[in-house]
């Protein structure tokens, strides 16, 4: 024992264990995984995942490799049997048609192919039938599926499992944004309210100490597997594992090496959760509190304490958020001073209770309203949220010695050495406003227009796309998952114009949630008949002007003349733009048809076009030869939808362009598109 306490006192013992694990980490990664399917019409597993909305279910399913599964209900009737007949890890047949997950594009936001592979899925299925081969007789799912009929609240479930999928998509951003979603994972501090609530109870059942930390520990590993092996929980509760050992045996050893120790574990168990953004900030936090705990052990002060902690944990967090949110909202530093209490004495325990006596629902929900209802009304304060350009590997690490530097200044009580990572963020803040860089960025929105053009700091926005959503479940929101993140990434923190070229969905869908969710100087709409969609962005936007035929303005360097008059068809009354930027020419066509392609040709000589929006997705009854022939353009931007039902861009259109030997770029094989303009 003498033996193993000295050798597990030596520091280098540590480093060298996180050195060759970083190296198995990396090598597990670059191996390239191979599925055990090919192809078949039908599959025989276990039953991981279900999610039923209005009228589709979507399950995981698969013994070892798994498979992501969509099914269609035929009636209601159906969807009821489903919900009464399946339960998590039933064994099922599926009957459809299997294709491999794959990205179909070049320059997306969501790498979905990746996404999946790391969760050792390969094929997603299209479901025509399911049967029921064999109920579970697992104890471990058995438990696992009685506690989720339990949860009927959707914090219960969240505070209990770690499953936030029944709290709505906006509430969670909502949180995000205010920099206090961390709250509604599990994570030390749930494991820590248990583990202390446990001991506790231990100690009152006079059981000896050894015993204590022993049972509590098991049962922290069995509370891990029914939630998940998510970074967060599994760093908490080994942490407290090994921790326990080392109180118990007087190991000595140091916090800090058996938070190195507990990071090697996490990445032999998965080397993917490199990925997870939960991992990066669970980590990082957690180690960064550990290095100055010495220092905040000496502040008494509970909120003084909390302020510290917050402060700490939003500077280290920094290049985290940016990466992944390019955001950080400022005043999360003092948003945590109230919700991490509230969270942490009120909502949770409430959630836990109401678990255990349903009957404290009606409790929970009236504070789940105040959470709520101060989340949205905070989240409508914008000002201290910044919004900070992707950036490149090598500022990344700036970022991360300025924040050495800063905790070095913290320990010392030397506070001046928090300007360096200040004035950092301060200029990466201020470069879009120096920034002379001039471009338009074709968004890829699927079966819809969107389009983006950038000088001088200044945006125009062109269309928003939208999905019409004919069910009742939650609709998936363009602008939320694709157009936000990409204006973002950019450092884009406002757009001066949105021009919605016409009226139809998949052109100003998204309009409301853009406005909603960004700031939006003004709003252009054609001149044609307003449509119930357009009069509800009239009334929900104070600064919405008709853009009429032969408007002419200036946006940076961009030059703007709106060519198109109300020809009393939707789609040919559509907004036709014609910018001219650099000696560069474009023409932006909306929907437009082959009958306004003749009048703009009647009213206008336009020709040598550089960069053509072809009108309406590349459809046939746009983008004429002799339009073609007559703007004679260089290259040819589609936006159309993978596999979409129109069959858009049609053959006849793509034969024309090919003949013209336009080069063509098309948001179904190349995502989103940018061009420079320098």
């Amino acid at each position: 024992m003498i033996r193993l306490r000295k050798i597990l006192l030596c520091n280098s013992i540590y480093y060298l264990l996180l050195i060759l694990i970083l190296f198995v980490t990396f090598y597990r990664l670059s191996i390239t995984k191979k599925s055990i399917y090919q192809k078949e019409k039908s599959i025989t597993g276990y039953l991981y995942e279900m999610k039923i909305e209005a009228s589709k279910a979507t399950f995981i399913v698969g013994k070892g490799e798994k498979v992501v599964v969509t099914y269609y209900f035929q009636n209601e009737e159906e969807k009821k049997l489903f919900e009464q007949n399946l339960s998590i890890h039933d064994e099922i047949k599926i009957e459809g048609t299997m294709e491999r997950v794959k990205n179909t594009k070049k320059n997306v936001i969501f790498h979905y192919q990746e996404y999946w592979n790391r969760k050792n899925i390969f094929f997603k299925m299209k479901a025509n039938a399911i049967y029921l081969i064999r109920k579970n007789q697992n104890l471990y799912y058995k438990i696992k599926t009685f506690i989720l009929n339990r949860c009927q609240n959707a914090y219960v479930k969240t505070f209990l499992l770690g499953d936030t999928s029944d709290i709505s998509r906006d509430t969670l951003k909502n949180y995000r944004d205010l920099g206090i979603s961390h709250l509604f994972a599990i994570s030390g501090m749930h494991i820590g309210f248990l583990s202390s609530f446990f001991l506790k109870l231990w100690k009152k059942l006079k059981i000896r100490e050894e015993k204590r930390y022993w049972i509590t520990s098991i049962l922290l590993f069995c509370y891990l597997l029914l939630t998940g092996l998510s970074p967060s929980i599994l760093r908490a509760v080994l942490f407290f594992f090994f921790f326990s050992i080392n109180k118990i045996y007087y190991f000595y050893i140091k916090k800090e090496n058996i938070f190195l120790l507990v990071l090697c574990i996490s990445l032999l168990i998965n080397p993917y959760y490199v990925y997870d953004i939960g991992f990066w900030y669970s980590f990082t936090i957690s180690l960064s509190l550990l290095v100055v705990a010495s220092r905040l052990s000496r502040i008494k002060n509970y909120f003084k304490s909390l302020l510290c902690v917050s402060f700490l944990s939003f500077v280290v967090s920094i290049p985290i958020s940016i990466y992944f949110f390019n955001q950080i909202n400022v005043l999360g530093i003092f948003y945590n001073l109230f919700y991490v209490p509230f969270v942490s004495f009120l909502v949770f325990p409430v959630a836990i209770l109401t678990f255990l006596f349903p009957f404290l629902n009606i409790l929970l929900e009236m504070v789940v309203f105040l959470l709520e209802a101060s989340s949205v009304f905070f989240r409508n304060i914008r000002f201290s949220i910044l919004i900070l350009k992707s950036c490149s590997f090598i500022v990344y690490l700036l970022y991360f010695f300025f924040i050495i530097i800063f905790f070095y200044g913290f320990i010392k009580r030397k506070y001046h050495y928090f300007f360096p990572i200040m004035i950092l963020v301060i200029l990466h803040y201020s470069y879009p406003f120096f920034d002379s860089e001039d471009y338009l960025l074709m968004v890829d929105v699927g079966q819809g227009d969107s389009l983006l053009l950038h000088s001088n700091n200044q945006n125009i926005l062109v269309d928003t796309g939208g999905i019409m959503n004919y069910d009742k479940e939650e609709k998936t929101s363009i602008v939320e998952k694709t157009t936000i993140p990409l204006l973002k990434k950019e450092g884009i923190k406002k757009i001066d114009y949105l021009i919605l070229t016409h009226g139809d969905y998949d052109h100003l869908g998204e309009a409301l949630s853009l406005t909603k969710q960004f700031p939006v100087d003004s709003i252009f709409i054609n001149e044609g008949k307003i449509n119930s969609l357009e009069k509800k962005i009239i009334r929900n936007h104070p600064n919405v002007q008709r853009l009429k035929q032969n408007d002419y303005f200036e946006v940076g360097d961009f030059k703007i003349l709106s060519l198109n008059s109300d020809l009393k068809e939707e789609n040919d009354s559509s907004i036709v733009l014609y910018i001219e930027i650099k000696g560069k020419k474009l023409l932006l066509m909306g929907d437009a048809s082959i009958k306004t392609e003749k009048y703009i040709l009647n009213q206008y000589e336009i020709k040598d076009i550089d960069i053509l929006k072809c009108g309406h997705h590349g459809s046939k009854t746009s983008s004429s030869y002799e339009f073609l022939k007559e703007v004679n353009p260089k290259i040819a931007l589609i936006s159309a939808g993978v596999d979409n039902k129109f069959h858009h861009p049609h053959k006849e259109v793509t034969k024309r362009l090919k003949k013209l030997k336009i080069k063509i770029y098309n948001t179904q094989e190349f995502g989103n598109v940018k061009m420079n303009f320098p």
